[in-house]
């Protein structure tokens, strides 16, 4: 049998919509969060940034002398590119996993020096956004986030943006993840406890998988649950039935484990599949 074919991140974008301009950027920071992780930050060139994005979307990068343009996830939000303060500056921040062969990824894990300063080319895209395109957001008071490993990345830049959102009564964070021997930090998991801790609105439900002993220095940690998620956690969180007509859900992760999720949440009394949005990583 032959090998699968890799398919490009372009390749598997390219029905999704894009931006038409492409907008000069900067490496500004890098920092790594977890062994596997790095973030970094990205500044416009422009004087007066004029991109734009929704949070849930991902970025083409043109890196110079790599061919095909990489696609990473946006985990700032919009509210980033306008700093209220002169000791800010505007940026898009990228999470960025350790893949050497991914040619876009490999380079942005270069040493820190070779890389900071350079200037790139990004353009938005995709279509997993908050607000979403299928529902008027004046119609939804509850919103139920699921993650697998670093589907994080644009569920993070999403329950950032609800955390401003005056009618949203409710945002609920199931997030899966494994550790390993090589990293027991849990990515993003101080900003979701930041995001709960500011608004009472907003609960973060950790589901922990690894052999890993646990450090439990917080309160997610200390409620983490040592499972994969699992169906009744799904109903827990979108809740009654009665309910669902103001709920919608995001789900990201894994292949199988977003199908699974959406088909079953898609499926409930109440619920039906345009409140279900879903992103897949691969």
């Amino acid at each position: 049998m032959a090998a699968k074919a890799y398919l490009s991140h372009q390749e598997r974008t390219a029905n999704e919509p894009r931006d038409p301009t492409l907008h000069s950027v900067k490496v500004r920071d890098i920092e790594q969060v977890v062994n596997s992780i790095r973030l970094i930050r990205l500044v416009p060139n422009e004087t007066q940034p004029t991109i734009k994005f929704l949070p849930g979307q991902w970025l083409d990068v043109h890196i110079p002398g790599i061919y095909k343009a990489g696609g990473f996830t946006l985990t700032s939000t919009p509210e980033d590119l306008s700093p209220s303060t002169d000791d800010e500056y505007p940026y898009l921040e990228l999470a960025i996993q350790n893949a050497p062969s991914n040619p876009a990824a490999a380079w942005l894990w270069r040493p820190q020096h070779e890389i900071l300063k350079s200037d790139l080319d990004v353009r938005v895209g995709g279509s997993f956004t908050w607000p979403p395109s299928t529902i008027k957001p004046e119609r939804i008071h509850k919103v139920v986030l699921v993650a697998g490993g670093i589907g994080i990345n644009p569920l993070i830049s999403i329950c950032s943006a609800l955390s401003r959102s005056s009618h949203i009564n409710s945002i609920k964070v199931l997030y899966s993840t494994r550790l390993t021997t090589s990293s027991s930090k849990v990515l993003f998991l101080e900003r979701l406890n930041a995001l709960s801790q500011k608004q009472s609105t907003t609960t973060v439900q950790l589901f922990l998988t690894g052999s890993t002993p646990l450090e439990r220095t917080c309160e997610s940690m200390k409620a983490a649950k040592l499972q994969r998620i699992r169906l009744d956690d799904l109903i827990d969180a979108i809740g009654p039935a009665t309910g669902r007509a103001s709920t919608i859900c995001y789900v990201c992760g894994p292949s199988k484990m977003t199908d699974d999720v959406v088909k079953y949440l898609a499926a409930q009394e109440g619920m039906d599949r345009s409140r279900v949005l879903c992103e897949k990583w691969w």
